[in-house]
């Protein structure tokens, strides 16, 4: 491969890079935008952010530590914004997720649980873990 050859390779990576760099901060901002919109529904629910992390690498993603008190889950208050939130279909099932630890709240309470951290991902394939602490 000829000098002139190995600068066109060059300049195409770059030119590839910089389009998988600005469409991965894309794809970063409208995570972000979708986390913020979680934000009113986390604080409704007695959640409290304890650490927001960004991967701007590939795929890009946002993750969210969240914490709470098992006795502050109010289950009524769940379902209603189920009920009231259904366009968003991520916003949906975290609730969904929610409501199923708010139905176990009285037996996980009589057996000395109390609290409850929450590790929420969102990027192309979001997902939620719930631990449930004594």
């Amino acid at each position: 491969m000829g000098l002139g050859k190995l600068s066109e390779a060059v300049e195409k990576t770059v030119k590839s890079a910089t389009g998988v760099t600005e469409a991965t901060l894309d794809e970063v901002n409208r995570l972000m935008e979708e986390f913020y919109n979680f934000l009113p529904t986390i604080k409704r629910l007695g959640l409290t952010v304890e650490l927001v992390k960004m991967k701007f690498g590939l795929p890009p993603g946002i993750r969210a530590n969240l914490t709470g008190k098992l006795e502050d889950i109010d289950e009524a208050k769940v379902k209603q914004l189920i009920d009231t939130g259904g366009h968003n279909k991520i916003l949906t099932l975290f609730l969904k997720a929610i409501r199923s630890v708010a139905l176990l709240k009285k037996p996980l309470s009589d057996n000395g649980f109390k609290g409850l951290k929450i590790d929420l991902s969102l990027g192309a394939i979001p997902n939620m873990d719930i631990e449930v602490l004594q």
